[in-house]
């Protein structure tokens, strides 16, 4: 599979920031390859995001990005 691929099916099933996404795929390119995505979503999907919920003190605030099928909106 490519890292395209990878990274959709990680977005399909869940939250994911792009630091995620780079430890994941253990690879620098994986938010790059983030980002083509929400500006080319695959068919049927819409990207979404929503801030980060902070669970450690000290974390910085980020954003989380996930794909959902446009009739779940």
């Amino acid at each position: 599979m490519t890292l395209k691929s990878d990274i959709e099916e990680l977005l399909k099933n869940g939250w994911y920031s792009n630091y995620q996404l780079q430890m994941i795929m253990q690879s620098s390119s994986a938010d790059r390859e983030a980002r083509r995505i929400r500006k080319n979503p695959p068919e049927g999907y819409v990207f979404k995001q929503r801030p980060k919920k902070i669970l450690v003190e000290g974390q910085r605030k980020c954003l989380e990005y996930r794909l959902l099928p446009e009739g779940e909106i």
